[in-house]
């Protein structure tokens, strides 16, 4: 259960023990007897009476505060004892259980109940021997073996019948209470708490058994109690742990001595010693020439203790066996008291048979009697069933889970958030990184998208310019290009004199006609002679050269010759007069589709909407150039034309 050193504290009515167990043995104990009135007036005073003498004990075994100890004590009320189930398992278990709840009587606080299985055998003892013994004797039933751990017993096998043997023990919350209030006042804690009886009857098992033929009877006689069982052909026939010990002999020796007045020095620790040196005397015989106390003083004091010992036995022997086994039985002695001189034979005398001792060595009982029921505790460690724990002590171990549990719980939240914190920065500092490499392909992306938006507002307009223009002003031809080109052209001989624009012409309605004056200067060459090759060099026609240029361009329809005449005054230049019917085309260039047709689509409907009513004045206005009048000659917006 403990680990390391572990601390037991036994408690009595007359003395306390505390040691330290290490690897299941004593290493170091003491031991402390305090003036006692009786165990049940020991239990009404919630033990305090023992309060000075384990304070003693702690500080000289240098036991810190808090220690958790384990408690082995008796009391009045506790209870154990050994069921015998004729079968194994859980349902010997609930049958040992049962009969323990109506074993025990109802107590204001209620009770702590164990039902441990301890061994299983085939058959059954004798159904009468057996009977009769939990008739006479409440408690006289068996414990563990010598070599058996208490723990579930499996189940039966083969077609011989499976009994289990159930210890069964009690003791009341009131009890286990004041036993934490008790090791709380002293400063240490309770760790877990066995009653006395129990222990005793495990070690009585353990002991050992009969095998044989001769039925075996063995009473160990510890200080507090006395523990008888019987076996019989390697079977129990009864067990009882009851609370007739020595540690009667030894207080009716300290009562004696106080009753002959030898004085305050004669404690019970000499009273102990005393009766393990001398042991039952004689009337005349001497037990301390110190104080001069003699066996007149303390055998009318002693012979009830003995007496009461004598009885247990005898009614125990003769309510558990069959007088068939107690006549060829053998009753043996054993424990701290069979060391003391003169009780087993006394015992022997008074029951009329001949009993046997252990033969124990006076220092191995005195040695006994320092440690008292500390080795039984020590013993019973390894069997965890069977100690119990107080109910303030669970409470408090129950608060310790808790807050271990919920320290550990918010240890885990907060190793939850954060790993969710730490995902969710990772989450994020990738998604920055991700957004930081896409952030120029963004700014791309929406440069690209106000640059589209742009185009299409522009395209709208456009298209809302071009439609006004080509509302207001028609198919035009472009007569600045033709100008500029005979500009360019520039014909050697020829002069021109005059140029005028007229949009409505006789001929063909609707046509733009440039009609162009001029002359065309004598040529210096001489005509080629008669008879000269074909390929011989001619005068240059400058007015027939002027039509075949402007007859190639692309802006010109047609180009003729109204007028060719030789001026008067015979110096051989003409007169010329040349009608150029000019192309008619859109003032602007053809829409421009975007991928947004639909926007645009709507831009020019509400721009047509908004241009109803609108003058031509607003839309001549709006022309970037205007054009010049063709009325008057105007050679000098003609580049490389002479006037």
């Amino acid at each position: 259960m403990l680990k390391k050193e572990t601390l037991i504290i036994s408690l009595g009515d007359n003395a306390v023990r505390i040691g330290v167990c290490s690897g299941g043995e004593l290493v170091r104990s003491d031991r402390r007897f305090v003036p006692s009135e009786g165990l049940d007036a020991l239990w009404r005073a919630g033990l305090r009476p023992l309060d000075d003498a384990l304070r003693s004990l702690l500080r000289d075994l240098q036991v810190r505060p808090g220690t958790p100890a384990m408690v082995v004590f008796h009391s009045p009320s506790s209870f154990a004892d050994i069921y015998v189930a004729p079968s194994t398992g859980s349902v010997a278990k609930n049958a040992a259980m049962l009969n323990l709840r109506q074993t025990v009587a109802p107590m204001p606080g209620g009770w702590q109940m164990r039902a441990v299985p301890v061994r299983s055998f085939s058959g059954r003892p004798g159904a009468a021997q057996g009977e009769r013994a939990r008739d006479q004797a409440p408690s006289e039933q068996a414990a563990p073996s010598e070599n058996t751990k208490p723990a579930a017993v499996k189940e039966p096998k083969g077609d011989g019948a499976k009994s289990t043997l159930m210890l069964t023990l009690a003791e009341s919350n009131e009890c286990c209470d004041v036993i934490a209030r008790c090791m709380e006042r002293v400063g240490v804690r309770v760790y877990a708490i066995l009653p006395a009886r129990a222990g005793l009857l495990v070690k009585g098992l353990r002991a050992g058994d009969s095998t044989g033929n001769v039925p075996v009877v063995r009473v160990h006689v510890c200080e507090q109690t006395m523990t008888l069982m019987g076996w019989a052909n390697g079977q129990l026939l009864f067990s009882r742990c009851t609370d007739a010990g020595y540690g009667l002999l030894t207080e009716a020796l300290h009562r004696s001595a106080k009753n002959a007045n030898v004085g305050d020095d004669f404690t019970r620790e000499t009273a102990a010693r005393t009766l393990f040196t001398v042991g039952i005397p004689s009337e005349n015989q001497v037990l301390d020439a110190t104080h001069n106390l003699r066996g007149e003083h303390a055998l009318p004091l002693m012979q009830p203790a003995l007496q009461r010992c004598i009885v247990e036995i005898r009614q125990t022997l003769r309510f558990g066996m069959s007088e068939v086994d107690l006549d060829r039985s053998n009753v043996i002695i054993d424990g701290p008291g069979a060391s003391i001189p003169g009780f087993v034979e006394t015992l022997s005398a008074q029951l009329e048979r001949p009993l046997q001792s252990a033969n124990v060595a006076v220092a191995t009982a005195v040695a006994e009697d320092m440690v008292g029921d500390l080795p039984v505790a020590a013993s019973m460690l390894d069997a965890s069933e069977l100690w119990l724990v107080p109910a303030c002590e669970e409470v408090r171990r129950n608060d310790i889970r808790l807050g271990v549990a919920m320290r550990a719980g918010a240890g885990a939240a907060m190793l939850a958030l954060g790993f969710m914190a730490w995902q969710a920065f990772s989450t994020s500092r990738v998604a920055r990184q991700q957004a930081g490499a896409l952030q120029s392909r963004v700014s791309e992306v929406v440069t690209a998208e106000k640059t589209q938006r742009d185009l299409a507002t522009i395209a709208g307009r456009a298209t809302q310019v071009r439609t006004l223009l080509t509302n207001g002003l028609g198919d035009v031809p472009d007569w600045v290009g033709v100008l500029a080109m005979i500009g360019e052209h520039g014909i050697e001989g020829l002069e021109l004199a005059d140029i005028s624009f007229d949009s409505a012409s006789n001929e063909r309605e609707n046509a733009t006609v440039l009609t162009l004056r001029g002359r065309a200067l004598a040529t210096s060459a001489p005509p080629p002679a008669q008879g000269a090759p074909p390929d011989a060099p001619r005068p240059r026609d400058g007015v027939a050269s002027l039509l075949q240029y402007l007859e190639k361009s692309p802006l010109v329809v047609s180009a003729r010759i109204v007028t060719n005449r030789i001026e008067s005054g015979g110096r051989g230049a003409r007169e010329f007069v040349v009608s150029v019917e000019l192309k008619a085309a859109k003032p602007l260039p053809p829409d421009v589709q975007l991928a947004d047709e639909g926007e645009s689509a709507d831009n020019l409907a509400e721009a047509g909407a908004g241009m109803e009513g609108v003058s031509s004045a607003v839309i001549e206005s709006s022309m970037p150039v205007e054009a010049p009048s063709l009325d008057a000659p105007s050679p000098a917006t003609v580049p490389g034309v002479t006037p």
